[in-house]
Formats: C-alpha cells, sequence, structure tokens
C-alpha cells in the first residue's frame, strides 16, 4: 500500500473495498501528529495502556524491550490496549513531553530539548 512522503499516512487503494480502513489509520496519524504531545520518552519498555490510553504517544527509550523492542527514539502511538503503531520520526518534528513540561525536536538523529 502506497504511503505519502512526509507523515506516511495510507493512500487509499482505486476501488478500494473497504475504505475505511486506511482513512481511519491515516485519520488517527493526522490526530496524533499535528498536535504531538508525548507522555515520556525515557521507557525502554511499553506502560500497560487500557482504552483509554488510546491516542496517547511515547518515546520509546535507548535499549527497548519486550512489544517495543528494536524501535528506539520511534514514537510509540497506542491504537488499542496494549497495541502499538510505531513512527519513525523525521528531521524537525516536535512535540511537547508532557512528564517534563519541554518542548523537543528531532534533529534527525535524537529528539533535544529546546530551550
Amino acid at each position: 500500500m502506497s504511503t505519502t512522503p512526509n507523515l506516511g499516512l495510507q493512500e487509499m487503494p482505486q476501488n478500494s473495498l473497504q475504505p475505511s480502513v486506511p482513512y481511519n489509520s491515516s485519520m488517527q496519524l493526522l490526530d496524533v501528529l499535528c498536535q504531538l504531545v508525548i507522555q515520556d520518552k525515557d521507557l525502554t519498555a511499553p506502560p500497560v495502556t487500557t482504552d483509554a490510553n488510546i491516542g496517547e504517544v511515547w518515546i520509546v527509550g535507548a535499549a527497548s524491550t519486550g512489544a517495543w523492542n528494536g524501535k528506539d527514539g520511534q514514537l510509540a502511538v497506542c491504537t488499542a490496549a496494549t497495541l502499538w503503531q510505531f513512527l519513525p520520526p523525521k528531521a524537525g518534528w516536535r512535540g511537547y513531553m508532557l512528564d517534563e513540561t519541554k518542548d523537543y525536536r528531532y534533529s534527525g538523529s535524537a529528539w533535544v530539548a529546546l530551550t
């Protein structure tokens, strides 16, 4: 399935039998990325989540484990209880870190606090 170049949103194939699937997935990503609010950036294992956490985002910490294994530095979006979608960030992405009350920017290789 093809995706958009900047945010990686799924494009609907022509004559799609279920256009709601890529559309809903893309809307969920837009909802997260247009006003990026990050819960924490230091966790190496996924937190326990419920349906109340849907749409919340974490930056996966270094040496991650469990469902986050191998996703260091990526955005982990809770899409359902204990279910994750991962987004590799692109240089220039910005977000507000809730647990630190600071703005962060992705430099292309790391998340950096803005002063």
